[in-house]
């Protein structure tokens, strides 16, 4: 998928700046920043500190993003 012939760049009025690495005009486009993020971990203690088993590389990231967190969880445990 492409924007190159579609109105969506100049609508949002996003820039094209050069890839250092093909050379070409690729379209640069504003992160997204969220207000709040919603994320749902297994564990939680006391003080807030959430553990996430599996996979946390899209919450990271997201949580890095979002303005405020929200988070709910499986289980309240001690900080020990």
């Amino acid at each position: 998928m492409t924007l190159v012939g579609s109105d969506l760049a100049t609508v949002n009025g996003w820039q094209t700046v050069t890839d250092p690495y093909s050379g070409k005009a690729v379209y640069a486009i504003p992160a997204i920043r969220p207000d709040v993020a919603v994320v749902h971990v297994n564990e939680i203690d006391e003080l807030g500190n959430a553990r996430i088993y599996g996979t946390p590389f899209w919450d990271h990231p997201l949580t890095r993003a979002a303005r405020h967190v929200l988070i709910t969880a499986e289980k309240l445990v001690t900080t020990d």
